[in-house]
């Protein structure tokens, strides 16, 4: 899983924009925001709230990825880490 190639210091757009392609599954919701993409805010936002939504079979996976995305990431993208936080109902 890459960091996110963009810098606080970068343009906002870049990060919550619109992805470059449709995101039509909570699944390339997460594989999209993780890589970093145009848009990946905006992904990790609708991941976020789709997880919420998901029965469990489907939505054990995803969390568990972005638990392992958060625990090993130096410094792990805001974006993901609220998507986290909004599945685990906080």
């Amino acid at each position: 899983m890459n960091e996110h190639p963009v810098d606080d210091d970068e343009d906002w757009s870049y990060a919550h924009g619109d992805p470059d392609e449709p995101l039509e599954t909570p699944e390339r919701m997460l594989e999209y925001a993780l890589l970093g993409l145009p848009g990946y805010a905006t992904a990790a936002t609708l991941l976020g709230e789709a997880l919420r939504e998901l029965d469990e079979a489907r939505r054990r996976p995803l969390v568990a990825a972005l638990r392992h995305y958060v625990a090993t990431s130096d410094e792990p993208d805001a974006a993901l880490v609220w998507a986290l936080a909004r599945a685990e109902g906080e």
